[in-house]
């Protein structure tokens, strides 16, 4: 980890993004005082909200797969997420609509996802949905120790082989 020469109990974080407010709440549990500088009109970065014309559109992620990530930072201040933030599940996290008129409701719940796609697509579609779903809990299992859960001070620090110099 690389260390800041200098005074380092009064910090300055720009953006008040989801990352911004993280680092901010972590920097405060640890006794920091911090300051937050973000140039939209309110915090929440690409996890906004645009209200125009009567209608209301989140401008960003429509799924979030780490909550216990959110629960982490809460607990660096002392508190508890869900006793801050609701987090309702969704059934349906979004519709794909194609061109001939048909589509594919993408559902939070796997079994679900896959009779949908094997309505669409068939059977065989719906167990290569399946495996893939399987890898990506995988994958997401992999990467959150040697990525997410990490601090990497430059592109080259990393303890994989497949991304050391």
């Amino acid at each position: 980890m690389r260390t800041v020469p200098g005074r380092t109990d009064r910090i300055v974080v720009v953006g008040a993004g989801l990352a911004g407010l993280a680092a901010a709440l972590r920097l405060r549990g640890a006794g920091r005082e911090v300051t937050v500088v973000e140039r939209g009109p309110g915090p929440g970065g690409r996890a906004g909200r645009v209200e125009r014309a009567g209608y209301a559109l989140d401008t960003g992620p429509s799924v979030f797969t780490a909550p216990e990530l959110l629960a982490d930072t809460f607990a660096a201040v002392g508190e508890k997420l869900d006793e801050r933030l609701t987090l309702l599940p969704l059934e349906t996290t979004y519709r794909a609509q194609f061109a001939d008129g048909s589509h594919l409701d993408v559902h939070a719940d796997p079994d679900r996802f896959a009779r949908g796609v094997a309505e669409l697509a068939g059977p065989a579609e719906a167990d290569n949905l399946r495996r893939y779903l399987v890898d990506l809990a995988e994958l997401y299992r992999l990467q959150l120790s040697t990525f997410i859960d990490r601090n990497l001070d430059s592109p080259w620090t990393c303890s994989v082989p497949s991304c050391s110099r």
